[in-house]
């Protein structure tokens, strides 16, 4: 049975693993895109702590979604150093992509799950820069590689506001729920394969 302590200190994975489970990797970057290291976690942790900071400035968040949030924030500026040292480490995990815009100041992370889901997460970004600069190269990627393998993306959106604008980003994006603690279950299937590829499989 694994370690609840692999959530946060994830180990390598195996390829036979991975097939066992039906892990699929996520793909790597478009042009225009990094992939973050283990030292950028300290930028990337600031940046999800000063999100959770704004949002309660917000007067669209419900009282006790303000509560979950006051909480969380209050937590992790407490515990920045062990949030820093966790986020690196998630970096490192075998099953996960976290993508960075190359001015370095958008970043957004897909995690491999098992029966062929990508969870994307801990989209953040720097005072000033625009999320959608990097969901413009990132999406496009992921739902043609996600079509391509048969995997179904997952995501939270913060608020009913930005689940619209992520579903209206990602053709078949859907609301289906809410989040616990806060925020809107988005979901997108795999588009079935179009009849030509079927009957003309590319060759090996």
């Amino acid at each position: 049975m694994p370690s609840p302590l692999n959530r946060w200190f994830p180990t390598k994975v195996s390829a036979n693993e991975m097939t066992r489970d039906g892990v699929v990797l996520p793909p790597p970057g478009p042009e225009g895109v990094e992939s973050a290291r283990p030292r950028d976690a300290w930028r990337l942790t600031w940046w999800t702590l000063r999100g959770w900071a704004e949002a309660l400035g917000s007067n669209s968040v419900p009282p006790l979604t303000r509560a979950r949030l006051v909480i969380l924030t209050l937590t992790g500026f407490i515990c920045y150093p062990l949030a820093v040292l966790i986020k690196a480490n998630l970096i490192l995990s075998s099953r996960r992509a976290t993508y960075l815009t190359t001015a370095r100041d958008v970043t957004a992370a897909v995690v491999a799950k098992k029966n062929r889901q990508w969870q994307l997460e801990d989209h953040s970004r720097a005072q000033g820069a625009r999320g959608q600069d990097l969901r413009d190269l990132v999406f496009p990627v992921l739902t043609q590689a996600a079509d391509r393998d048969h995997v179904t993306i997952t995501m939270t959106a913060a608020s009913s506001r930005l689940a619209e604008i992520y579903c209206a980003e990602m053709l078949g994006l859907e609301a289906i729920g809410r989040a616990f603690p806060f925020g809107v279950k988005l979901q997108r299937l795999p588009s079935p394969p179009h009849p030509e590829d079927v009957a003309n499989p590319p060759a090996n």
